[in-house]
């Protein structure tokens, strides 16, 4: 058994004792997940259709042919 009973097991009754690296640990590890999640929704659009189309408008818009969306 990779984990077994004799290590894992109080005696009835009793509590586990939390370790002093366990609270830093757990919340470290749960605010870096946070970040990570909240950086990865807010990161900048790098893809090369958002340039591209930026590029496309600018030169439209410079030319004077801005693109007319006729009702059908």
């Amino acid at each position: 058994m990779l984990l077994s009973d004799r290590f894992l097991a109080t005696p009835t009754g009793q509590k586990r004792v939390k370790e002093d690296w366990e609270n830093i640990y757990y919340y470290g590890f749960g605010g870096t997940c946070l970040l990570t999640a909240i950086g990865l929704y807010y990161k900048r659009d790098t893809s090369i259709q958002t340039w591209a189309r930026a590029e496309a408008m600018k030169k439209m818009e410079a030319e004077g042919t801005l693109p007319t969306y006729e009702r059908s």
